[in-house]
């Protein structure tokens, strides 16, 4: 049985300064590669994330998987923007 833990940002959240943003997604990262239950992690609306503010997450996400080779993570992100 997977649970699944949701990480909104809705659009307040993105009228934030983005070293906010990103110290919050920074620690979504951190709980997904630190649970030990097999949770289903959800990031959504990522489609609202400034450019600059999406690329240093995706950095973020990077260094937190180094070295995670073999273990089971479920990450799902969802976005409405096209």
């Amino acid at each position: 049985m997977y649970f699944i833990k949701l990480f909104f940002h809705q659009s307040f959240a993105f009228q934030r300064e983005s070293s906010f943003i990103l110290f919050q997604i920074d620690l979504f990262w951190r709980r997904t590669v630190t649970d030990a239950t097999g949770s289903l992690f959800c990031l959504v609306d990522v489609g609202l994330l400034d450019y600059d503010v999406s690329e240093k997450a995706e950095h973020s996400m990077e260094k937190h998987l180094h070295g995670k080779k073999g273990s089971q993570i479920h990450i799902c992100l969802l976005s409405s923007v096209s």
